[in-house]
């Protein structure tokens, strides 16, 4: 089941995504132990083929506390450039939280 979807995922879409850690009041260093966010780019060559992604990932992240922040394809270049059709943000309670979630046996089919 891994390598179709992911197949299927890689001849459908390009992506980008980066991780940032957010910005807490504690004056210490960054410990790794606050909230995180998943910023991605991507182009849906083929929206029909990508369903069964949209439909099955989204209550695989709610089981992690993972909620979204924005995604679209309306949005305004301000500056620089941005080589995608669409974003997506995804707030992570925590990076071990990601780190469970992108790596994990759940979500590993849809890689």
């Amino acid at each position: 089941e891994y390598q179709p979807m992911k197949a299927l995922r890689e001849r459908s879409s390009d992506q980008d995504c980066i991780l940032i850690e957010a910005f807490t009041d504690d004056p210490l260093p960054a410990t790794g132990s606050g909230a995180v966010y998943m910023i991605g780019g991507g182009d849906t060559r083929d929206m029909e083929a990508m369903k069964p992604y949209y439909a099955e990932v989204p209550p695989i992240s709610a089981r992690f506390g993972v909620r979204p922040i924005g995604a679209g394809m309306n949005f305004d270049q301000l500056d620089g450039s941005w080589p995608h059709k669409s974003f997506v943000g995804l707030h992570f309670p925590s990076e071990d939280v990601f780190r469970k979630f992108w790596f994990g046996p759940e979500y590993a089919p849809y890689k």
